[in-house]
C-alpha cells in the first residue's frame, strides 16, 4: 500500500495492489468452482463516466478496464443513437473485441487451496479466505476518479458478478451542492449489492451533522441489516478545498491508506469486538 501512494494515477495505484499476491485480484486472486479466475471491476469518474466489467482474466484488471471503456466510447461516439452500455460481461464480451487473458494468476496458494477443498466447498474455512476488494479515490483539482477490482470470494459459481462489477455497489460518486462525496466499499459482496451500499451512504452522509458521522452511519447501516459485514471509505471534497476522510468497518480489520501532496499514511484498523461498528475520521486538507 505505501508503494502504491506513491503513484499519481488510479491505473498505477491499483496495478501496484493487484500485482501483489496478498490482495484478492489481479494475481492471486480467488479461484472459482471450476478453479478459475473471474475478476470483476468498475470505475467512476467525476464528469459522469462510468463503467463495469465482469470475468476479467487480467494480471492488471484496472488497466484493461479503462483500456476497454476507451474503445467502447470511440465505438459508440460513432452509433449517437445508441446507449452506451455501463456494465458487460467479458465472456460475451471477448467475442467482439480482443480483452487480455492471463493464464498465470493463478497463486501458489490460491491453487493449494483449491485442490485441497475442491469437491468439499462445505468444509472449506472462509474465515482464512482473502477475499478483499482493493480501491482507490484519486482527487485532483479538477476531478475524482474512482476505481475498484476484486476477484469475489472463493468457490463461487462461474458467472457470479460481485460488488466491484456493479457501479453504485463498492463505489459511487456524487456531487450535492458544493459537496463531493466519494465512497468505496469492501466484505459481504452481497450484502453491499443488495442495498447498494456505496450509494447508500453517499446519499445520506450529505445529510448527516458534522461532528456525529459515527453514530448517525452506525444507525444508517444496522438498520438496514444487524448482520451486516463491510468496512468503507467516504471522501467529502468541500467547495473551498477541505477534505475530510470518514471510515467505518464491522470486519475484523480495515486497510486504508491515504496522499495528501508528498505526505502518505497507511492505517490498519481493527475492530475491539466481533461486529462492533468501528468508526473514524481524518482531516486531510
Amino acid at each position: 500500500m505505501k508503494r502504491a501512494l506513491k503513484r499519481g494515477d488510479v491505473i498505477n495505484v491499483n496495478s501496484v495492489l493487484e500485482h501483489s499476491s496478498v490482495t484478492n485480484t489481479g494475481f492471486g486472486s480467488s479461484l472459482n468452482a471450476f478453479g478459475e479466475v473471474e475478476i470483476d471491476a468498475s470505475y467512476i469518474k467525476s464528469n459522469g463516466e462510468s463503467g463495469a466489467l465482469s470475468g476479467l482474466q487480467s494480471f492488471s484488471p484496472t488497466q484493461e478496464l479503462f483500456r476497454i471503456y476507451k474503445e467502447i466510447n470511440e465505438l459508440y461516439k460513432k452509433q449517437p443513437n445508441l446507449t452506451r452500455p455501463l456494465s458487460l460481461h467479458c465472456s460475451g464480451l471477448q467475442k467482439y473485441m480482443d480483452i487480455d487473458v492471463d493464464d498465470h494468476l493463478g497463486s501458489a496458494k490460491a491453487k493449494e487451496i483449491w485442490m485441497g477443498y475442491s469437491g468439499r466447498q462445505d468444509q472449506y474455512p472462509v474465515e482464512g479466505a482473502i477475499s478483499d476488494t482493493i480501491g482507490s479515490i484519486v482527487i485532483n483539482s479538477n476531478d475524482t476518479t474512482l476505481a475498484t477490482t476484486s476477484g469475489g470470494n472463493f468457490f463461487k459459481l462461474p458467472g457470479r458478478i460481485g460488488c466491484a462489477g456493479i457501479v453504485g455497489a463498492a463505489i459511487y460518486y456524487e456531487k450535492i451542492g458544493d459537496l463531493e462525496i466519494s465512497c468505496m466499499c469492501s466484505g459481504n459482496g452481497e450484502q453491499i449489492i443488495k442495498y447498494s451500499l456505496a450509494q447508500l451512504i453517499v446519499t445520506n452522509v450529505h445529510l448527516m451533522d458534522e461532528g456525529k458521522y459515527g453514530p448517525q452511519l452506525e444507525k444508517l447501516l444496522i438498520g438496514k441489516d444487524k448482520d451486516l459485514y463491510c468496512g468503507f471509505v467516504i471522501v467529502l471534497k468541500k467547495s473551498d478545498g477541505r477534505i475530510h476522510l470518514l471510515y467505518g468497518h464491522t470486519t475484523e480489520t480495515f486497510y486504508f491508506g491515504t496522499r495528501v501532496n508528498d505526505s502518505t499514511s497507511v492505517v490498519l484498523s481493527c475492530a475491539e469486538k466481533e461486529g462492533k461498528f468501528t468508526f473514524g475520521e481524518y482531516k486531510l486538507q
